[in-house]
């Protein structure tokens, strides 16, 4: 049965600390700012890199970056690696180069390339045309095969003559944002090395903008000293968007427009990650790493969708009440949810079955609040869960309250997920039925679902996937396998094995929709891509006393997001790469939404890592 507690805030200590950090921000703000953080993939490498932690209960992934020796390739014999850097250097170089606008000459290339170079187009003659509406036109490459076909430039002009075919679409006066990212490598049998390159560009002006992507497939070769350079450079994928002004903006940033009248939203929410981080005390339980998230629902029955904001430790959460003409009102001090504990996720739902909004709030423990009908939340009660990333609410039993599930993520700094690819020591989930007047009860085990619950939870969705008239639920677990909990008359199984969506990866979000229009629901989940690990875990060397299985699961651990299209049989089909949406970066969120009104539902997937003033230091 569920304990009740005293609240654990004490309303004299929110007041007080309100007074002493005055104006104070949080992370989750990247959410609201509408501009996410591209993701950079150089994590530790115990944590992120497809390498095993050690069986040591007290071990932390983050204690593998004490000692900068340890993160030397060349120390382990992981002369790929020591290559990837090499080349990555010279990527580096080129795409200064690029980021000039691609306009340079032959003699500014010759140190970057052998001496019998020869490339591609690096932006192919022929472009499919893929979409074209309201000023947006999508183009993807089309390659023609066979290498003595393609590799039609020679020498530095060639290169510089290929360069100058890529920007030819860039405005003028823009300055490209250039990324080049070693995403496989390996070593012939004659000793030469060769590497697969996942290559971005943005560049902009007032009237358009030029987005590129594609894969590049090089060879290298060496000077005497053993300076990488390029022998081959092949362009074996490309896409291109381009926006003008032709077609009206589908998204403006409205952020300061909405907000930005609150004084809380220049003190709080503006200052940034690096400015907290200086200021505030760890005692408070202050975390950076952008775990805090956002709640949305209408809390004063005005019939406007109003805004949650979790805080790190430290900070109070906000409350932003939506008026008639678009902007948005702190109400945080009248709101009774100020909260200044560390709080991971928050969700607004009518509990209690009046009409409006309640709010449960994860701090440690979960506070549950009844909503007066005008934004006033008083605490009800408190169940004693920490760690709770996301909570997601349904009526399971169909009795007409809501029940919740609680996710949670580790209880413990030093948790390492054992083992890494496929982790299962995590805290369990809960599951809270509804009993009525706020009364809840931990049900997990009695409906079932404590089977295959010790993951690290991320994010958990209700859906009727089976479309039998009862929701289903998809919980997405980083380090491992997914759970999909098929609900029989409120008991569930976990059926993802058999259905084909555990997809072992670094689970972080879910989404459904029904994107082929077949009238069943389909999965999307953000996992991770991971360039260090598609080009380790794919190594002769990686894991060689593991069977093929497991390093097959490392591997996919790696790959990226995941969809899942619906058979109708109660099985899914992996179209994940087929339909080209697993590369985005690190997905830390994903949602299904119409962005250009045409009818069909497309991807947004918020992503991102914590960086600093060099964006290489993680």
């Amino acid at each position: 049965m569920l304990t009740l507690q005293r609240p654990i805030v004490d309303r004299r200590r929110r007041g007080a600390a309100r007074t002493l950090l005055g104006g104070l921000v949080t992370l989750a703000c990247g959410a609201l700012l509408l501009v996410w953080m591209q993701g950079l993939d150089r994590a530790p490498a115990t944590a992120r890199a497809g390498v095993s932690a050690p069986e040591d209960p007290g071990f932390s992934p983050l204690d593998a970056t004490a000692d900068h020796e340890d993160l030397d390739p060349g120390r382990d014999g992981w002369e790929s690696e020591v290559f990837s850097e090499a080349a990555g250097a010279r990527l580096g170089e080129l795409a200064k180069v690029l980021g000039e606008g691609g306009r340079t000459t032959p003699e500014s290339l010759e140190p970057l390339l052998g001496l019998a170079f020869r490339c591609s187009d690096l932006r192919p003659d022929l472009l499919e045309d893929a979409y074209e509406k309201g000023g947006v036109s999508v183009r993807r490459g089309v390659i023609p095969g066979g290498e003595a076909l393609i590799l039609l430039h020679e020498g530095p002009a060639g290169l510089a003559g290929a360069l100058e075919g890529l920007a030819a679409p860039w405005p003028p006066r823009a300055t490209p944002r250039v990324r080049l990212k070693v995403i496989a490598v390996n070593r012939g049998d004659d000793g030469e090395w060769w590497t697969t390159v996942a290559f971005r560009v943005a560049a902009s002006d007032a009237t358009t903008s030029v987005q590129q992507s594609g894969t590049w497939f090089c060879r290298w070769g060496s000077r005497p000293g053993g300076e990488a350079v390029l022998r081959t450079l092949q362009v074996i994928a490309f896409d291109e968007v381009v926006r003008t002004t032709s077609g009206e903006p589908w998204f403006a940033d409205c952020t300061q427009a909405v907000l930005g009248s609150n004084p809380s939203y220049a003190d709080q929410l503006v200052p940034g990650i690096r400015a907290w981080s200086e200021r505030l005390d760890r005692a408070t339980g202050a975390s950076f790493l952008g775990y805090e998230g956002v709640a949305v629902g209408d809390v004063d029955g005005d019939g406007l969708e109003d805004l949650y904001v979790c805080q790190v430790g430290g900070l109070p959460n906000r409350l932003f009440i939506q008026q008639p003409d678009g902007t948005a009102l702190d109400a945080t001090e009248r709101s009774g949810a100020d909260y200044v504990d560390p709080t991971h996720s928050a969700l607004l739902c009518d509990l209690d079955g009046d009409g409006d909004q309640d709010l449960v709030v994860a701090t440690d423990p979960i506070t549950i609040h009844s909503n007066d009908g005008n934004g006033r939340f008083t605490l009800e009660t408190t169940f004693d869960a920490t760690i709770v990333y996301s909570m997601a609410a349904a009526d399971i039993e169909g009795d007409g309250d809501l029940d919740l599930y609680l996710c949670r993520y580790s209880e413990a700094k030093d948790t390492a997920p054992l083992p890494y690819h496929d982790a299962n020591n995590g805290p369990p989930n809960v599951f809270l039925r509804n009993e009525g007047g706020f009364t809840f009860t931990d049900a997990t085990l009695s409906v079932g679902l404590d089977r295959n619950n010790r993951r690290f939870s991320f994010a958990a969705a209700w859906i009727d996937y089976d479309a039998d008239g009862d929701a289903d639920l998809y919980v997405a677990n980083d380090y491992g396998r997914n759970n999909l909990y098929q609900n029989d008359r409120g008991r569930f199984v976990d059926v993802a094995g058999e259905a084909g969506v555990e997809d072992i990866s670094a689970g972080m979000s879910v989404a459904w929709s029904d994107v082929d229009v077949d009238g069943d629901l389909d999965l999307y989940v953000g996992n991770m891509f991971s360039s260090a690990g598609n080009r380790i875990a794919y190594q002769r060397r990686f894991k060689q006393s593991a069977d093929a299985g497991t390093r097959a699961e490392f591997q996919r651990h790696a790959r990226g997001n995941s969809l899942f299209a619906n058979r109708g049989d109660g099985t899914f089909e992996d179209v994940s790469e087929a339909s080209g949406v697993t590369m985005a970066l690190w997905s830390w969120a994903s949602k299904f939404v119409d962005i250009n009104n045409d009818g069909l539902e497309d991807i947004y997937v918020a992503n991102g890592m914590v960086t600093n003033e060099d964006p290489g230091d993680l």
